[in-house]
């Protein structure tokens, strides 16, 4: 689609840009029009201004430019420049695609990186791009500056040399990035790299060697850039140790130091000292259970012979009086030989044991090892109550997590749950929250739960 306007109306867009008219009318006396428009399908007229044929003037007589009949770069109206491109009469400007001779352009920056502001080379000689850093060179390569490092020496300032490194004017010395042998220097590298105070950080294995064979044998390795091979310095690398096996359970293995040398030594394992290895003791943390020792009435096998309390004289049992395997502490008899009357067992850990009436299926609850929860505390018969139904010493909650139910990927929800709030006391209701698995958004469903304990 073409916009047309007048050239009064052109004046009017493009104020103080000095648009002149011919002062010739047309023999009808009609009023002289002048089309600006854009025309996308027209190629280079995507971002220009066209002015059409008809209507403009060159300058020399004034006779309209027919743009169909001249080639791309002819001036078809002034104030602005107007040209001919592709056919049509557009407005010259920096970036439309066309290198516009007549008004002073000398490239376009589309494809041309070396065209800078104002459709100009960034330079044209060398001295377009000279630097004020001694230690770089620039110069003119294809329109553009292009530089370089120097090398050698450099001023400093005060009547001072230095040498050029890394595009530096540095103080001649350690730190310069050149190695100077006539100071001393080794290398000009880091510690990282084995270079310390411009000196190799070692020259033998033997300036790494820290006198323990069994941690390996240290050695003195090159270090070298990756780039250019160049040496950078030399670094201690810590060696193998030395790993000893025992080859048996009945001993452990350690490396000592035979002068230079490293050697394996075997030590026997014996932890309770008993005079029994490890490897030949029942019990090796037990110093009172080996083999030869005396059998006693402790449901243990003090002898090591594969059985418990044989030919022995007492052992302590516990009334069991709710039935559930585990005795009560305080209800005691010593015997190797289970008494007969009432149930006795050998586990005296029961923390509530009772046989009265209600409270015995209860008590029968209570015992070491129980891994339900439960939503009610068990009363005593005197009347205190609790919810340690494992006899650990702690009532232990079921649920103790509080959750939020968040968003952890783009589609991915946590899939968890826990109370939507405080975790709640043994016995008392709250919100428990299951967290699901939704799209962009976490959902949640919450229902009213009693905690749990035991």
């Amino acid at each position: 689609m073409t916009l047309r306007l007048s050239l009064a109306a052109l004046a009017l867009l493009l104020p103080g840009c000095g648009l002149v008219l011919d002062a010739a009318s047309p023999s009808d006396g009609a009023e002289l029009d002048a089309g600006l428009g854009i025309d996308a399908s027209e190629p280079g007229a995507d971002a220009a201004t066209s002015v059409d044929a008809d209507t403009t003037r060159d300058d020399a007589g004034g006779e309209p430019v027919d743009c169909a009949d001249v080639g791309d770069g002819v001036e078809c109206a002034t104030s602005p420049r107007f040209i001919c491109l592709h056919g049509s009469c557009a407005l010259s400007f920096c970036g439309d695609g066309f290198v516009d001779r007549g008004a002073g352009e000398a490239c376009e920056p589309e494809g041309d990186t070396s065209c800078g502001v104002g459709c100009q080379r960034q330079c044209v000689e060398d001295t377009d791009c000279e630097s004020a850093n001694p230690c770089v060179a620039s110069t003119c390569v294809d329109g553009r500056c292009a530089s370089e490092e120097r090398v050698g020496a450099c001023p400093l300032g005060d009547g001072d040399d230095g040498t050029c490194a890394g595009g530096v004017c540095r103080p001649t010395g350690c730190g310069n990035h050149e190695i100077e042998p006539d100071r001393g220097e080794e290398c000009e590298g880091t510690p990282v790299d084995g270079c310390v105070g411009c000196r190799l950080a070692c020259h033998a294995n033997l300036d790494c060697d820290d006198g323990d064979p069994c941690n390996g044998i240290e050695r003195c390795e090159r270090v070298v850039s990756e780039t250019t091979g160049e040496l950078l310095g030399r670094r201690c690398e810590r060696g193998e140790p030395v790993v000893c096996d025992a080859g048996d359970d009945c001993h452990t293995a350690r490396c000592v130091a035979d002068g230079a040398r490293a050697r394996c030594e075997q030590v026997a394992i014996d932890r309770d000292g008993d005079g029994f290895l490890d490897c030949e003791d029942c019990d090796p943390t037990d110093p009172n259970i080996h083999p030869g020792a005396v059998e006693i009435c402790n449901m243990a096998d003090d002898d090591c012979d594969g059985m418990v309390d044989e030919e022995t004289g007492s052992a302590v049992w516990c009334l069991d009086r709710d039935g559930d395997g585990y005795g009560d502490p305080a209800m005691t008899r010593t015997s190797c030989e289970r008494p007969t009357e009432g149930a006795w067992v050998r586990d005296c850990r029961d923390c509530w044991d009772s046989d009265r009436g209600a409270f015995r299926a209860r008590a029968a609850l209570v015992h070491p090892g129980q891994t339900a929860f439960f939503t009610s505390a068990y009363m005593r018969e005197d009347g205190t109550s609790s919810f340690d139904y494992d006899c650990d010493g702690a009532e232990t909650p079921e649920h103790d997590r509080v959750v939020e139910c968040e968003r952890v990927g783009l589609l991915l929800c946590e899939r968890e749950a826990g109370w939507a709030e405080a975790v709640p006391d043994c016995g008392a209701s709250g919100r428990y929250a299951t967290c699901l698995p939704g799209v962009l958004i976490c959902a949640s469903r919450t229902s009213a739960v009693t905690q749990g304990c035991r």
